[in-house]
């Protein structure tokens, strides 16, 4: 039975040029983090199957399910761009490999804790990501660091719960994070994702974790956590954005756009959370803030209207 979070195959055709384009966008990426004096030329056939499935051992032992996919031209060491996903990291055969490897990068896409083909549990999904007891991102980048097909620089890549992997990682990662391309990815799990204005937001947190089959151990800590509390704060990496070392693009939102639009140098936050503390506070481009509604970015990027 095909997981309930695969695409048909006409969505992934709609999906297709929205993703090629944020592909090209990472590897241009990734390009200023490698050196420039190597040359890449891309290849005509690229392969679409890994040359091979690795268990990787995370800290505690668990092994996680990862994909490799090489380049079929020019030799190695390569850069790698890694995608660590909770929807089946098979997904990545479809078009992704084909885009990074025919520009000369490895890719290496991971199914996360208790996801698909990595064994152990998902809950608390996104909790092993990041920089507590446990961290499946930074281990997962270690890893990839001292394999011999890897020159030592990794971009990561993704959208929605592969940029939330992304920003877990972010505080704190090694040396080895050259670069990020977040895409419309929560990086407060209380306020964003899971009790928005302080009240449960049913359809993102609930509906989603039933879509994809979690372990139903998530949705029972969320509502026992309905307070801001030390679990929230090892789930929010803007709290830990001053550990954040690597570059990142950060693709957000409608109301971001119109902000960054209207000439607002500034990003408020005028929304605080019932239960957490804090009071609305401005956010300038320069402070390195994580997220869709407080992010670093310059606005001599964005187009004249």
């Amino acid at each position: 039975m095909p997981h309930p979070c695969q695409l048909s195959e006409k969505k992934r055709a709609l999906c297709r040029p929205y993703h090629v384009i944020a592909a090209l966008i990472l590897v241009g990426t990734l390009a200023v983090a490698t050196s420039a004096a190597e040359e890449r030329v891309p290849a005509e056939n690229p392969q679409v199957l890994p040359n091979e499935t690795h268990m990787v051992a995370m800290r505690d032992g668990t092994p996680l399910a990862t994909d490799v996919y090489l380049p079929t031209h020019g030799e190695g060491p390569w850069p790698v761009i890694l995608a660590r996903t909770p929807y089946g990291k098979n997904q990545a055969r479809d078009w992704f490999a084909s885009a990074v490897c025919g520009q000369g990068y490895a890719l290496a896409s991971q199914d996360m804790r208790g996801r698909f083909e990595s064994p152990g549990s998902d809950a608390l999904i996104f909790h092993s990501d990041g920089w507590s007891e446990r961290r499946d991102g930074h281990d997962t980048l270690e890893w990839i660091a001292e394999q011999p097909w890897s020159n030592g620089s990794i971009c990561t890549w993704g959208a929605s719960a592969l940029g939330i992997t992304q920003n877990m990682m972010a505080p704190g990662a090694p040396e080895t994070l050259k670069a990020q391309h977040v895409e419309v990815a929560l990086s407060d799990f209380y306020a964003q994702g899971a009790y928005q204005g302080g009240a449960p937001r049913k359809a993102l947190a609930e509906g989603w974790l039933e879509a994809i089959e979690a372990d139903p151990a998530n949705l029972e800590t969320f509502r026992r956590h309905y307070r801001y509390d030390q679990l929230w704060e090892e789930m929010n990496p803007e709290a830990k954005a001053h550990r954040v070392n690597a570059p990142a693009i950060f693709w957000g939102g409608g109301r971001l756009v119109r902000h960054l639009l209207s000439g607002n140098d500034q990003l408020v936050r005028d929304d605080p959370q019932p239960g957490r503390p804090g009071s609305p506070r401005q956010v300038s481009p320069g402070d390195g803030a994580l997220g869709s509604r407080t992010v670093h970015l310059r606005r001599d990027h964005v187009p004249e209207q």
